[in-house]
């Protein structure tokens, strides 16, 4: 501030000795000459009262008082008291909370906030008016300003500074305390799930995939992400006339119900890549099944196929799109989850309906060429009928080599093989197959013919595979047998092992090119799929376990699960796969209806830290499977297995199980996990009371640990009382009855040490295990 002055008459005349500033910051005395003086520190945007008093010799006298103002500057602070709150129920806004800095210089005009996002460089501005801001009644209330626009489940950074007419003050630090905003679930999209379009010709024209058991739909990538991120899109299946309002469930469960309820595909796990491609949404699928995609045609750029993966069946893929039913309608919707888990759905699509099959669009003409093809086949098999009884009084060769001649004319019959219970004999067909308790063992004399035949090994022309060429002159199918004398045995598991087990891999090879040994209708029907772990682990028609039939439920009596003869019975053993959640019912059926008193399980709940098989059996309380009622009632827990004793109820009829888990079975063929094994089997063996009954025995697949099992189970049966050790031979008759018994060249090998330890050494005898605490195969009436 600057002051100026000058003498009045009166001062003119009077001796001046000082002048003295009053009400000024400073109040100085200034010599007699002086007539300015400028004065510093003082506020800006603010009054000042000041007068001027000269010092004289009659006394001072003072001017009037002069109220100055100093001018407005930028604010010397930031604004005070700034935070940022989150609003309650909001995902997408924020509260901004400030009062005016304690040194404003000037009247604030506006104030300016900027946030971004954490680990972003990008910042956004909002620049908030101080006309637009209530008036604060007292010293301890700040403004509030809301941020709206933000984006759920992100963290963001805030700072504010505040602005005079002369310019802006300094910043604010950011915040450090990030806010992290709420996740809610994802606002109800305005497009809606239909039918995708053809790309070209008329438009609007709904696209029909060339599969019969699928359709396409618009993309579901239709969700925005503004409340949090998306976890997963998935597609919500159901066949119309199903109940639309339950949860879904996955294909496996739902496409063996008619009608299919609701199920869920997963349509991307990953929403923030698959659908970057859209404007606020997501419109891009995750990859397909290529193949199937070509075959759709003029498929539009973002759309899906319902019903596109064929593999569904044979890989156990959670909530897999699989075949839908042919000429049948369904309706879908959109679901998206965020990744708190909240779940927003669209509503269900118009009614979709898939084309006909190939045999219900053709149906005329497949009956016509049936008819043709099926009066050649009779006139064929005629004819061979006819020639046949014209050669048979010819003679088969009288080659030593062959036991039973292919031409079905020589009266011998092939010789059950030591430690391979009639391995010779060929594939069982369905027609002359068990129906249940009444397995038929022995094939017709046509069968026996077709199927036995014994060859050496190193004929020329020939393999042990099986898969070789036969001479003209005869069609012959080597039999499988090996068999090594017990002395002989351990040199004989040594030359195997040489070289990197290369004589073990030779033998295995040979096991592997073992022919097919029958069909497998129906594990493949359409209705059973499902109930397989696995596409090719089926059971042969010839061997298949058959339940009883439920009226008015297609595939009821079919079950993933093997009869395999012994030595006690034509059913001694019912091998299966262990049970699918939605296949425990049958499972129960098949313990029930077979009568089977022990199980025996080979795998563990949990291995190599996956989840492969669930508990199908109950923990504490009593449970229900259809009409039977399961309880657990003692279980005795040891180092590799575990012995469980259960009751089954059906009405007034009571059974008692007993299970036997092996928990630790091993992945290597070393000596003392052959002992495990060896130590498990014989375990089985001196605890099993109702040997009448079939053994229930089941790994995951229902095959490589099984096979062993069984194996072990036969040769031990064999090595009291026989001088011939047949693991080869053994193994593969197993395979006559289930696809790929012992599965893998290390389980071959583990049968080798484990017999090669029951022959050498005193492992237990079956009399030192303990019984089960409860009555075994005892069957009581509840009264």
């Amino acid at each position: 501030m600057k002051l100026c002055w000058s003498l009045s008459i009166f001062l003119q005349v009077v001796d001046i000795r000082a002048w003295r500033l009053a009400n000024t910051t400073e109040s100085p005395i200034l010599a007699p000459d002086v007539r300015e003086h400028v004065i510093g520190g003082l506020d800006e945007f603010n009054s000042y009262v000041v007068t001027v008093s000269a010092i004289t010799s009659k006394g001072n006298l003072s001017s009037e008082a002069v109220m100055v103002d100093t001018h407005e500057d930028v604010p010397s602070d930031f604004p005070q008291d700034f935070k940022v709150s989150t609003v309650l129920n909001n995902s997408t806004a924020v509260k901004v909370l400030f009062s005016a800095p304690s040194d404003p210089n000037g009247r604030i005009s506006q104030y300016t906030i900027e946030y971004r996002l954490k680990d972003s460089q990008d910042v956004t501005e909002i620049i908030v008016p101080s006309s637009s801001l209530s008036q604060l009644l007292t010293s301890k209330e700040v403004h509030s300003w809301p941020v709206v626009g933000l984006l759920g489940g992100r963290s963001y950074t805030f700072r504010i500074r505040a602005s005079t007419a002369v310019g802006p003050g300094p910043w604010s630090l950011w915040t450090t305390d990030l806010t992290v905003l709420p996740i809610s679930a994802a606002p109800v999209p305005e497009l809606l799930p239909g039918p995708a379009t053809v790309t070209s010709g008329p438009s609007g024209q709904p696209l029909v995939t060339s599969p019969s058991t699928s359709f396409a739909v618009k993309s579901p990538c239709v969700f925005s992400d503004v409340n949090g991120p998306l976890a997963s899109i998935s597609v919500i299946v159901a066949q119309d006339g199903s109940d639309l309002e339950k949860e879904p469930t996955d294909w496996y469960e739902g496409s063996v119900l008619d009608p299919t309820p609701p199920y869920k595909v997963i349509f991307s796990s990953n929403p923030a890549v698959d659908c970057a491609d859209a404007t606020g949404f997501v419109i891009s699928p995750p990859q397909g099944n290529t193949r199937r995609r070509r075959a759709v045609g003029d498929l539009p750029s973002g759309s899906f196929v319902v019903g596109d993966d064929e593999t569904c069946s044979e890989v156990n893929k959670p909530f897999c799109n699989g075949p839908l039913k042919t000429d049948t309608e369904y309706r879908v919707k959109y679901r998206a989850e965020t990744t708190n888990g909240a779940i927003t759905d669209t509503p269900y699509s118009e009614k979709l309906r898939t084309g006909p099959s190939f045999l219900e669009a053709h149906q005329t003409l497949i009956i016509g060429v049936a008819a043709a093809v099926g009066a050649f086949i009779i006139i064929l098999v005629t004819s061979v009928v006819i020639l046949r009884r014209r050669s048979r009084g010819k003679s088969d060769s009288d080659d030593p080599d062959f036991v039973v001649s292919v031409s079905g004319n020589s009266p011998r019959k092939a010789v059950p093989l030591e430690g391979s219970f009639e391995e010779c004999k060929g594939p069982i067909t369905e027609s002359s197959a068990h129906s249940n308790m009444a397995f038929v063992l022995e094939p017709s004399h046509d069968d026996k013919v077709a199927e036995v035949a014994v060859a050496r090994t190193n004929s020329p022309g020939r393999s042990v595979s099986g898969n070789d060429h036969p001479s003209p002159a005869h069609t012959r199918q080597v039999c499988f047998r090996r068999p090594v004398l017990k002395p002989d045995f351990a040199g004989h598991v040594t030359r195997l092992s040489l070289q990197k087990n290369k004589g073990f891999s030779g033998e295995f090879d040979d096991i592997r090119g073992l022919p097919v040994a029958g069909t497998t209708l129906a594990a493949e029907k359409q209705f059973n799929r499902a109930k397989n772990r696995h596409a090719k682990l089926v059971p042969f028609d010839h061997s298949r376990v058959k339940l009883e039939v439920i009226p008015a439920i297609e595939g009821s009596d079919y079950i993933n699960a093997s009869f395999i003869p012994g030595p006690q019975s034509a059913e001694q053993f019912v091998v299966t796969q262990t049970p699918l959640e939605h296949t425990r019912k049958d499972f129960w059926r098949l313990i029930w209806e077979t009568g089977a008193t022990t199980i025996v399980m080979l795998c563990s709940n949990q291995e190599e830290g996956k989840k492969k098989n669930g508990d199908y059996w109950p923990k504490k309380q009593t449970e229900y499977y259809g009409n039977l009622a399961v309880q657990l009632t003692h279980e005795d827990t040891q180092l590799d297995w575990v012995i469980r004793q259960f009751s089954i109820t059906m009405r007034d009829k009571v059974r008692h199980l007993t299970q036997f888990q092996l928990v630790s079975w091993p992945v290597h063929e070393q000596s003392d996990n052959a002992q495990t094994v060896l130590r498990f089997v014989q375990t089985v063996r001196a605890n099993r009371k109702a040997k009448s009954t079939p053994i229930v025995v089941m790994c995951t697949s229902g095959s490589g640990r099984c096979g062993v099992f069984v194996c072990l189970d036969r040769m031990l049966d064999n090595l009291s009382n026989s001088l011939q050790v047949d693991v080869f031979g053994t193994v593969a008759a197993l395979r006559r009855y289930r696809p790929y018994m012992v599965q893998t060249l290390t389980e071959y090998i583990l049968i080798h040490r484990c017999i090669w330890e029951a022959i050498n050494q005193k492992v237990i005898g079956e009399e030192q295990f303990q019984r089960p605490p409860t009555g075994d195969g005892l069957e009581e009436t509840v009264f």
